[in-house]
């Protein structure tokens, strides 16, 4: 799973969105059949395929596949859960709806966690330039620079100072991490 995980990765930032999906939905196949039902890796490949049906433009099966793998997080919150809300974030904006206060709530609660653990195991940094660049080519500039800037605080926790500066974050009240998600 690892290996497909990482072609699949290969193929998304390629805009190759079918092999990439593909190749995720292979990988989670494995991996379901390989690892326990608790097993960290299985909420991370998960949001790797929402991400891929994100950029495909599918945002209502994006959503069900993220909330699957916020689902599976329940009590094993981490670096992976971060990615998994902005994920979410991302989805909402995209949709139209400016209303992720609730998100960046959770956001915040977690990237106020000591020490923000990496339980399954993954590179630290997150590399999603494709991803960047297309949320930048379709939300407002305001929306943009959040997406790029909370991308920048879950690569390094120092950069929340800077998350502070934005009306939409500062505003945002922190939220339990088991606070249920409308609709999912």
């Amino acid at each position: 799973p690892i290996a497909l995980s990482e072609c699949a990765r290969q193929h998304r930032m390629r805009g190759e969105l079918e092999d990439a999906e593909r190749i995720f939905r292979q990988a989670i196949e494995i991996e379901d059949a390989r690892v326990p039902p608790g097993s960290p890796k299985r909420p991370h490949r998960r949001n790797h395929l929402a991400m891929v049906l994100l950029r495909a433009g599918r945002l209502e099966e994006a959503a069900r596949v993220n909330a699957e793998a916020w689902r599976l997080k329940a009590g094993q919150h981490d670096l992976v859960s971060g990615r998994i809300l902005f994920v979410r974030i991302a989805m909402h904006l995209l949709a139209g709806d400016d209303d992720v206060r609730l998100y960046l709530g959770q956001m915040k609660t977690l990237l106020g966690m000591e020490p923000l653990e990496c339980f399954a195991d993954i590179a630290t940094t997150w590399e999603i330039p494709d991803v960047l660049d297309a949320l930048c080519e379709q939300l407002p500039t305001e929306q943009a620079t959040l997406m790029l800037r909370l991308t920048d605080a879950l690569n390094d926790r120092a950069h929340v100072v800077v998350l502070e500066t934005l009306d939409a974050w500062r505003t945002a009240e922190a939220v339990a991490l088991d606070v249920p998600w409308p609709g999912a």
